[in-house]
């Protein structure tokens, strides 16, 4: 089941959005150090009053779950503060979604496999590399799936076989760190084993398995 935040607007610069309640320390805590701001406790809310060139933005962050985003006046600010928490919102709910995603699993025993593996083993190390390499891939399109899912884009927008558009797209819509660098460098290993017979190294193996643990964690 998807975990969809709700928005609405109430009345000038006043919105109020809906957050998966187990996520709202971690909001906080994101909040605090994206903008260096302070935390109050109001009733039956955490309250952050976030600051920019004089402009103020009131965030009350319920226990029930809800976020409700207010600035002092009509202000640019205002707006910059709630498309970061929309996608902070949207980032910790693509986590949490993402536990319950077959995909995901099957990576996750991949990954569990790859690890049981001798790497001083010419023939592990090659497999390591291949394995990782193939459920990074799996993982970045699981990403776009459950962004388009959860934000009504359309799948067919996002052309999957482009990964500079999916890494573009994904850093977009989330906060998802996606390791543009070192995705595209499992890919190189990848291409020199399958297409040039080179033998990965031990700690390109370790390189590997590393970059795979990563992607499960975000």
């Amino acid at each position: 089941m998807y975990i969809k935040y709700q928005l609405e607007i109430l009345w000038g610069d006043k919105l109020t959005l809906k957050i998966n309640p187990v996520n709202i320390h971690d909001l906080l805590c994101c909040c605090k150090e994206i903008w260096h701001c302070d935390e109050k406790e109001i009733q039956n809310a955490h309250q952050l009053k976030i600051m920019n060139n004089g402009d103020t933005v009131t965030v009350n962050v319920f226990t029930t779950g809800k976020v409700q985003v207010q600035s002092s006046e009509e202000n640019p600010f205002f707006k910059e503060v709630n498309e970061n928490i929309k996608l902070i919102i949207n980032t910790f709910d693509l986590k949490f979604n993402k536990n319950t995603h077959h995909l995901i699993n099957r990576a996750k025993t991949l990954s569990e496999y790859i690890n049981t593996l001798d790497i001083e083993q010419d023939v592990n190390r090659m497999a390591s590399i291949i394995i990782s390499d193939t459920s990074c891939e799996i993982l970045l399109k699981v990403r776009v799936e459950l962004i388009c899912d959860k934000k009504a884009i359309p799948k067919r927008n996002v052309d999957l076989d482009d990964r500079k558009k999916i890494f573009r797209f994904i850093t977009e819509k989330s906060y998802i760190e996606v390791l543009e660098k070192k995705i595209k460098d499992l890919r190189e290993l990848r291409n020199k084993l399958v297409h040039q017979g080179d033998i990965p190294s031990r700690n390109d193996s370790i390189f590997a398995k590393e970059i795979l643990s990563k992607y499960l964690d975000m």
